[in-house]
């Protein structure tokens, strides 16, 4: 989870950014990002709308709206980990990265795309096919999977 420091950084950018296209920082759109940007999980719309019930109501057609919103914007990526359920993450930093999916706990690791940096240079060398951004998910057991067999 990112620190105290860095969360205000990225909410400042998140208020200019939505300053600059003429929209406002409103209650909903401050929980919602709350939600996503203290979460170490990829949520579903559903499950932003769920952590949100303490709070006082937001319709769910406004969480989705701004997930959009978010998305649209660059602030959040949306992901499908392979059961047809789009999960979002906030992009803390530019940092690119991978998914590693267990088949058996469902449970997502993030890695370091640069550990797949030399096909992205074949497939360029090959094609002529410049990759700008890519996102992969690898699916097998994870390592606490692994030892329970």
């Amino acid at each position: 989870m990112p620190s105290t420091t860095k969360r205000t950084e990225q909410y400042q950018y998140v208020q200019e950014t939505l300053k600059r296209s003429g929209l406002k920082w409103t209650r909903p759109r401050c929980l919602i990002s709350d939600v996503l940007f203290h979460s170490d999980r990829h949520l579903t719309v559903e499950e932003i709308f769920r952590a949100l019930r303490e709070e006082p109501p937001i319709a769910v057609a406004t969480v989705y709206r701004t997930v959009r919103l978010f998305e649209n914007l660059g602030f959040l990526a949306g992901v499908d980990l392979g059961d047809g359920m789009e999960r979002f993450e906030w992009i803390h930093s530019a940092r690119q990265h991978h998914h590693l999916l267990c088949t058996k706990c469902r449970s997502v690791t993030e890695v370091d795309a640069d550990i797949l940096n030399e096909p992205k240079e074949t497939v360029f060398l090959d094609t002529g096919f410049q990759i700008d951004e890519r996102e992969i998910t690898f699916t097998g057991i994870c390592k606490e999977c692994k030892l329970k067999e």
